[in-house]
């Protein structure tokens, strides 16, 4: 065979592999769903309703005025809970600084000094960083009036000492109490759990 023979051998070869590939992909990727009908022969009880017991423990849901106000205090706390929960010894605590507009004038003072202890804890040459993520965050009261509120949030956080090869992950939650300073919701009061 001479050279041009195989190149249209070649050519062909690999436009006949391309096309198989291609269908197989839309073979394995374009089936529709197969959707099973209910079956509507069967009768299913209504639920058993669970007694109602109150506890001195059980949380009462705030009621808010508006839908908006619920979730402007859960973002507030998230963003606070996230960033300020994360954090590395070589990044000189800048998130400290970044949420001084999310932070009332007494918790700017608490978290400065939190921020100075953990920086001569955490010196050294060995890294040290941590990552907070929420899971999810709840409004745990509310008090219009007062212009204070408190927000529960979850969190996953992954330790990473040395390297940041298998942080260790931890969960845990947060409470958040803001307070109404006439300018905005701003947080007051942090608190790990």
């Amino acid at each position: 065979m001479n050279d041009r023979t195989k190149k249209i051998l070649l050519i062909a070869g690999a436009i006949i592999l391309a096309v198989v590939i291609a269908l197989l992909l839309w073979f394995f990727f374009s089936r529709p769903e197969t959707v099973i009908p209910p079956d509507t022969n069967v009768v299913t009880p209504p639920p058993e309703r669970l007694p109602v017991t109150s506890t001195v423990d059980e949380i009462i849901q705030p009621i808010f005025d508006e839908p908006s106000v619920e979730a402007a205090l859960e973002t507030i706390a998230i963003t606070f809970t996230e960033r300020y929960g994360s954090y590395s010894n070589q990044e000189n605590f800048v998130n400290v600084t970044e949420l001084k507009e999310y932070m009332t004038l007494r918790m700017q003072s608490v978290v400065q000094q939190a921020a100075n202890q953990l920086a001569l804890e955490l010196a050294g040459d060995q890294y040290y960083g941590i990552t907070t993520r929420a899971v999810s965050s709840q409004v745990t009261s509310y008090d219009q009036d007062l212009g204070r509120a408190e927000v529960l949030v979850s969190t996953q956080r992954q330790e990473s000492r040395g390297t940041t090869n298998n942080p260790r992950v931890i969960y845990q939650q947060a409470t958040v109490r803001l307070q109404d300073t006439g300018s905005g919701w701003r947080v007051d009061d942090f608190e790990w759990q």
